[in-house]
């Protein structure tokens, strides 16, 4: 009798492979739950660097130059959907004043004509410049961080050009875009004086 006890108690039940199946489910989806969220917190202080670093280039273009790149006041961008080529730009400013043109850790090479999705965008009359990094437009049921990038991770950088409630969580005020909700913050933006509204 003892003999055939032993002998039912040397494997594992059913019951508990299935509880360390479960466990070890859990475990590994908080893991993968975890390294995601690092990878999104890593590509969003990727992009306020390039900003910062843009910011610094233009700058420093501007104190030798007395004028900004100038874009003719078109928006220009690594996009097609979004604006004009940059070339013009990039090769004044690479690589005296930046070392490489700053480009999206998740879309770094963007084709598509209609893709305006996490792409730097520059804009320039010589006098004044905007520079941004234009994200995901959430859908009017999602909130305005259910983007890849969370915008309220620099809320300095927060567009008020393309946020109507910029001013409530302490970025710049807003540029007469009253009919824009929250939700539909799109952009970081970095720019002098005179383009800020655009």
């Amino acid at each position: 009798m003892l003999k055939k006890f032993r002998q039912k108690r040397l494997g594992f039940s059913l019951l508990e492979l299935l509880v360390v199946l479960v466990i070890l489910g859990l475990l590994s989806t908080m893991v993968m739950v975890s390294y995601q969220r690092a990878q999104r917190q890593s590509r969003d202080a990727k992009r306020i660097s390039d900003i910062e670093l843009m910011k610094t280039g233009l700058l420093m273009y501007y104190a030798d130059q007395k004028v900004y790149p100038t874009t003719g006041g078109v928006l220009g961008s690594d996009c097609p959907a979004l604006g004009v080529n940059l070339d013009a730009v990039k090769n004044l400013l690479v690589p005296n004043y930046l070392a490489e043109w700053p480009k999206d850790s998740l879309k770094p090479n963007p084709t598509t004509s209609t893709d305006r999705n996490y792409c730097y965008a520059y804009r320039s009359n010589g006098a004044d410049y905007a520079f941004l990094l234009h994200g995901v437009t959430p859908g009017a049921s999602e909130s305005r961080n259910s983007s890849e990038v969370n915008w309220d991770a620099k809320v300095s950088l927060i567009d008020p050009a393309r946020d109507a409630q910029a001013d409530d969580i302490g970025a710049p005020a807003d540029c007469n875009n009253a009919d824009q909700d929250e939700r539909y913050i799109r952009a970081w933006k970095i720019y002098s004086a005179g383009g800020k509204c655009w």
